[in-house]
């Protein structure tokens, strides 16, 4: 069913639903479809005895290249991939909704790890799942760390020789941690910005960050790692369920006193502390050698490679979709 967002009573109970459910991510809830401007957002669910059991958030866009939207639910539905009855519906009614409205591909993405056998159960159910690299919304690979109990100091005894002594020195060097708040959003953005500029990289707006953190302001905690009075690190963390979600970092470059090690320390003791069992580190697109973004995430996450299951993408006009794929695909792997 679709979801009339203006029945404030049934839009409680699809919220509270997802903030319950063990299948849930930050990524399918309403809040997240405040942090993406110039999308609109469709919510379905279904119900089994009176009660919400799943549920699908889809966020679309008019791509002017085309003058057709694309649907788009990143890492839903919100349930047990297995019941593909329940799953099947969600999308049928989702497909139905976007061809009704302008659509040319509807796109879903499950939060679920690889498995050949369930990609092979909603092949012959007619709903193929596909592990394109260079055709996925989402990174292919996540590292996690899983936390699973630790308190901070074992945490610490875990980490690799190398990765402990590079935390330890930046205490020892005076490098501390504070955590801020709103006010500090142009601080967080100094940084951010600086780092970009530095790799040479396109970056978002800082509008960006005040609507994130608008949306999850009782879950953000935004911190810097200071030197000397300055901050010269900084890392934007949300929670969301049992996962503390590293969405961003940035590190003014002056400095190499482990400050980067420190602070993504810091964040994983605050993620043992709230009782998360997982703490994100984010996708990555290869583990090549020279991937220096791969060989950081993997010191803090024990090397955790988890291998999403793929993208589930329902055609609606495949002449637009092929141009799509041509100018949305990654050429380098």
């Amino acid at each position: 069913m679709l979801l009339d967002v203006q029945d404030l009573n049934q839009t409680q109970r699809f919220d509270d639903f997802i903030a319950s459910s063990p299948y849930a991510n930050l990524l399918q809830t309403r809040a997240w479809a405040q942090v993406k401007a110039g999308w609109d957002s469709h919510y379905f669910y279904h119900e089994t005895d009176g009660e919400i059991d799943a549920t699908l958030s889809v966020l679309s866009i008019m791509d002017s290249r085309f003058g057709a939207r694309l649907y788009y639910a990143p890492r839903g539905p919100v349930c047990d991939l297995n019941r593909i009855d329940v799953v099947s519906e969600l999308i049928a009614e989702a497909e139905e909704f976007a061809r009704a409205n302008e659509g040319f591909l509807l796109r879903v993405d499950p939060g679920v790890p690889d498995d050949e056998k369930l990609r092979e159960t909603y092949a012959q159910a007619g709903y193929p799942i596909q592990r394109d690299d260079a055709n996925t919304t989402q990174p292919l690979m996540s590292l996690v760390l899983d936390i699973n109990g630790r308190d901070p100091e074992q945490l610490l005894a875990d980490l690799s020789k190398n990765t402990r002594k590079n935390v330890r020195k930046s205490y020892r060097l005076g490098v501390t941690n504070r955590v801020g708040g709103r006010e500090d959003l142009p601080e967080f953005y100094r940084l951010f910005e600086m780092m970009n500029q530095h790799h040479g990289i396109s970056y978002r707006p800082y509008s960006y960050f005040e609507r994130l953190y608008d949306a999850f302001e009782d879950h953000v905690r935004l911190s810097f790692s200071m030197y000397e009075g300055k901050a010269i690190t900084t890392s934007f963390l949300v929670t969301f369920n049992d996962t503390a979600n590293a969405l961003y970092g940035a590190d003014s470059h002056e400095f190499q006193i482990g400050q980067s090690y420190q602070i993504n320390y810091e964040e994983i003791s605050y993620a043992a502390e709230q009782s998360c069992r997982f703490y994100d580190m984010g996708g990555i697109f290869h583990t090549d050698e020279d991937n220096g973004l791969y060989h950081f995430k993997r010191k803090f996450t024990e090397n955790n490679v988890i291998h999403w299951i793929g993208n589930i993408d329902r055609v609606i006009n495949a002449e637009t979709y092929e141009r799509f794929r041509e100018l949305t695909g990654r050429k380098e792997h």
